[in-house]
């Protein structure tokens, strides 16, 4: 049985493990909101589970733990947000909270992060603007792992998009994935556990299908050339877009021959809108929740029990773990265990 844990007390564990590392306070808050929103939510790969790296990124000197994050608005409705070689949260709420600002008064607005580092769930940042009555979208590059359509090697990241949507109902619409068929974190998972993978996923090192966990080099990409095109225009938009490294040139995050010393200077991009520009802010939201009620009233194919609007499961999976508690693996709870001894900080409540 995995241990369980509260929203609230993780939150503060999470806090406590990087202002004992001397992070500043503005990225100690976006770090620990969202690390932990991501697990509430279930999406694991980007959640807590994150902290012993970042840790590391820390003590290795990549990421700046007094970070002086700048922002300069060069033309009306974008902004650039230079992080300081910050940890990415901080950088991309800085950066989203900027847009809503602009957004309010200019209709739309882009933000532009330069000099970042992994940011985590992107879904968090959508999800800020779309609960205060924003339509937004986030973007950002990683290090090779998607094999180029037709090559034998990677050469686009899985480059997350997210977008999120104001509807009726509490929790906005959100879409939040990869442009690759399944994450990294699924192949190292299968690599511990000896499973195969499933078919159409990955690849080895001559570009071809594999599900051996151990044989594979690349992820494929979700869609074959579509997935592929989707990567390109992230890259474009986080890289292009803010001068900041792509492709082979990007520093992988972590691996047997990372230097944790080596910053990453991640670009990452941000688009936030109103949704009042040819209907009010009302309409928009009804409309939407008109599509979702309709999508969800859908009947089901054989095997699959219900259908669901993109970001379902995440509601779901946050409304039983705010109840029941937020599971810690046994490598997630041996990593606070040494942080707390290192650090002299209080483990999270065990429910």
């Amino acid at each position: 049985m995995p241990r369980l844990t509260t929203k609230e007390s993780l939150e503060k564990f999470v806090a406590s493990v990087l202002r004992a590392e001397g992070v500043d306070d503005w990225q100690v808050k976006c770090v620990s909101d969202a690390l932990v929103s991501a697990s509430l939510r279930g999406v694991d790969s980007h959640g807590v589970r994150l902290l012993s790296m970042y840790v590391a990124s820390l003590r290795g000197g990549r990421t700046s733990r007094q970070a002086n994050i700048a922002c300069t608005r060069p033309l009306p409705c974008i902004c650039v947000v230079d992080a300081d070689h910050a940890m990415g949260a901080a950088a991309g709420f800085t950066a989203i909270d900027k847009c809503i600002e602009i957004a309010k008064e200019l209709g739309m607005a882009m933000g532009i992060v330069q000099n970042s580092t992994h940011p985590g769930c992107l879904a968090c940042f959508t999800l800020r603007a779309a609960k205060q009555g924003y339509l937004a979208m986030a973007f950002t590059n990683t290090g090779p792992k998607i094999q180029a359509f037709g090559a034998k090697r990677a050469y686009f990241g899985t480059n997350p998009i997210a977008f999120a949507a104001p509807r009726i109902e509490e929790d906005p619409l959100c879409l939040d994935m990869a442009t690759s068929t399944i994450t990294w974190n699924r192949v190292e998972q299968s690599r511990r556990s000896g499973a195969s993978l499933p078919p159409g996923t990955c690849a080895d090192k001559e570009g071809q299908e594999t599900t051996v966990a151990d044989l594979v080099e690349t992820l494929m990409p979700a869609g074959a050339y579509k997935g592929h095109g989707l990567a390109a225009m992230v890259e474009c938009m986080s890289c292009s877009a803010s001068g900041m490294a792509f492709g082979w040139n990007t520093v992988h995050m972590f691996g047997k021959d990372v230097d944790m010393s080596e910053k990453r200077r991640l670009g990452q991009c941000y688009v936030v809108m109103r949704c009042d520009g040819a209907v009010t802010e009302q309409e928009f939201r009804k409309s939407l929740q008109e599509m979702t009620d309709d999508v969800r009233r859908e009947e089901p194919a054989a095997g699959h029990e219900r259908v669901m609007m993109p970001g379902d499961p995440e509601i779901a999976t946050a409304k039983h773990r705010s109840a029941t508690g937020i599971p810690l693996c046994d490598v997630e709870w041996g990593d606070f265990t040494r942080f707390a001894a290192e650090l002299n900080v209080d483990l999270p409540i065990i429910l």
